[in-house]
């Protein structure tokens, strides 16, 4: 074995080469928003003083266990229901660097969620629910 074979046995455990489309919307995001999140560590101690990026650092800190499985399940929607957002509210403050694109992935997740789940989501974005609506019981004249 050679002495860096161990970091692709470890890489290859936690991300299969095929991924689920949760998986890759997950990886999208973290594609995104960690390069963002480095390039603002370069700048002077200064500048970065008016950056905040809070809400993108949120939105990806709990990502990496979630690629461990390929289905949505309430781990998900956990994620959805507090660190998604988190970003959100933040965008409707807000334009953010690639705001649009993540509402976007966002949404694509919230899709992915199965109808067992639907009950427990309460992620809204711009003042729409994700949890649907229960139909009004018609009312029965006597």
């Amino acid at each position: 074995m050679a002495e860096n074979d161990w970091r692709l046995v470890h890489m290859t455990s936690i991300v299969p080469p095929v991924q689920t489309p949760k998986q890759a919307i997950y990886t999208e995001i973290l594609w995104w928003l960690l390069p963002d999140a480095r390039n603002v560590q370069t700048m002077p101690w200064w500048q970065r003083l008016r950056i905040d990026r809070y809400p993108e650092l949120e939105l990806v800190h709990n990502i990496p266990p979630l690629l461990r499985i390929g289905e949505v399940d309430v781990h998900d929607v956990y994620w959805l229901n507090t660190q998604a957002q988190i970003y959100a509210n933040a965008c409707q403050k807000g334009r953010r660097n690639h705001d649009v694109a993540m509402l976007a992935l966002i949404d694509a997740l919230v899709a992915l969620v199965p109808d067992s789940l639907k009950s427990a989501l309460t992620y809204q974005r711009a003042g729409r629910s994700t949890q649907q609506e229960r139909p009004a019981e018609a009312e029965n004249p006597g």
